[in-house]
């Protein structure tokens, strides 16, 4: 993210304020990102739960806006620096990584909840086979 903060400086040559205030937003969410990051990596899910998911919140979240900050760049950047296909592109995946982001955690969170309603609750990491079958899943003889 620091390499990327320098060469976007250098690139910045008719010293817009505009490209330098993304730079540096950018450079910030980026330090947040890694920060999720090492927190995803050094507590577990089973056993610090809360600080795992701030830590992939901050991972899927503030990468997702570090994305749209250079995908910002990128438009302003046009056409000395960048190609009007890049930044499409940079869009584009801008696009889908927050679409994915939405989905995780919709998903996580309504299979957190029902998981947290369920009677085995104690027991969250090895499913039983007395477990409740939940929609859309196979049934024995069906």
């Amino acid at each position: 993210m620091y390499v990327r903060y320098k060469q976007v400086e250098a690139m910045n040559q008719t010293d817009s304020r505009c490209v330098r205030l993304l730079n540096k937003s950018g450079l910030g969410v980026g330090l947040l990102t890694s920060v999720g990051l090492t927190l995803v990596a050094n507590f577990q899910e089973g056993n610090v739960k809360a600080v795992h998911f701030i830590g992939a919140a901050l991972v899927f979240g503030m990468g997702v806006v570090y994305s749209g900050l250079h995908t910002a760049i990128s438009y302003r950047l046009y056409p000395a620096y960048a190609t009007l296909r890049q930044t499409r592109a940079r869009a584009a995946i801008t696009a889908v990584g927050a679409i994915a982001m939405v989905i995780a955690f919709g998903t996580a969170m309504v299979a957190n909840y029902q998981w947290a309603t369920h009677e085995h609750a104690h027991d969250r990491l090895h499913w039983q086979p007395d477990d409740p079958v939940r929609m859309g899943d196979v049934q024995e003889g069906g």
